[in-house]
């Protein structure tokens, strides 16, 4: 199935982020020493978001998060973060009304100092809707049947379903090195619209594309990571120098889960930082 793009790509580039960030502790651990806010206590914030593209509309959505600080434990003891997004468009079509084509929904809890600091565990539950997703057949040479697309404006679309778990850990080889082990399973829900490109596919009887389509019915999908980090940033959240690589494997097993839907890919990303204003 081949998507012309998704949520996933623009999403973190066009949110508008109207930032209401507050705090809150207990009386007894925020008093403020030596101008240094105190060891033990916690602190949260949220954040309200505003997006729009013509693909799904305007979004409209909130994430918070709540932090334990404690002493001996960089950055932080523990953290939760909550996120919950939607968007909202004009019904494809003459026919009028509104319809709300993308939900985002998460809670993440990150544990940075199990085992004396040397494991971090990052878990996470998620669920998304894509109502709009595209499908336009199999390669790259694939086009948009325009006509069709006239005559029925979901001919390009599937609704997908796709609640996900994962759990990611990092263990501290060194100062700047860590190993990366992580897990993922995505659950999918593919629906076709009726008479559209994927509903006709479905009913193909042609062996090329019994063979090539995925998606008949729901399925999971499990993702494994492996791989290695290095950071050498001077703070985790506010760095003004060092850099955070990545060098990682991601593969799907299928056969493990009783599935054909195996797969592998390789991953390097380099990020470094040079503050333009010194704090």
């Amino acid at each position: 199935m081949r998507s012309r793009r998704g949520p996933v790509a623009w999403l973190p580039a066009t949110v508008l982020a109207i930032c209401i960030v507050a705090g809150y502790a207990d009386a007894q651990t925020t008093v403020v020493k030596e101008g240094k806010l105190a060891a033990d206590r916690y602190e949260w914030g949220a954040l309200p978001a505003l997006t729009f593209t013509s693909d799904i509309g305007f979004g409209f959505g909130a994430v918070a998060s709540l932090a334990r600080f404690a002493k001996g434990y960089s950055p932080y003891l523990w953290r939760i973060e909550v996120l919950w997004l939607m968007t909202v468009k004009q019904k494809p079509g003459d026919g009028g009304g509104v319809e709300f084509p993308y939900h985002d929904d998460y809670i993440k809890l990150d544990l940075p100092g199990l085992l004396g600091g040397r494991l971090r565990l990052n878990l996470m539950l998620a669920f998304s809707r894509y109502t709009t997703s595209g499908y336009f057949g199999f390669g790259n040479a694939a086009k948009v049947d325009e006509q069709a697309r006239d005559q029925n404006p979901r001919y390009h679309m599937v609704d997908r379903i796709y609640p996900t778990a994962s759990a990611q850990a990092r263990i501290r080889v060194s100062d700047h090195v860590h190993a990366l082990v992580g897990a993922q399973f995505i659950y999918n829900w593919i629906n076709p619209y009726e008479d559209s490109l994927f509903a006709r596919d479905l009913e193909s009887t042609d062996p090329a594309v019994q063979r090539l389509l995925r998606g008949r019915d729901r399925f999971g999908v499990f993702e494994g990571t492996l791989g290695w980090i290095w950071d050498s940033r001077d703070h985790e959240y506010m760095p003004q120098t060092g850099s955070f690589h990545e060098l990682s494997w991601r593969f799907s097993p299928g056969w493990a889960i009783g599935t054909d839907h195996g797969y592998g890919g390789l991953n390097l990303t380099l990020r470094s930082y040079r503050a333009l204003i010194p704090r």
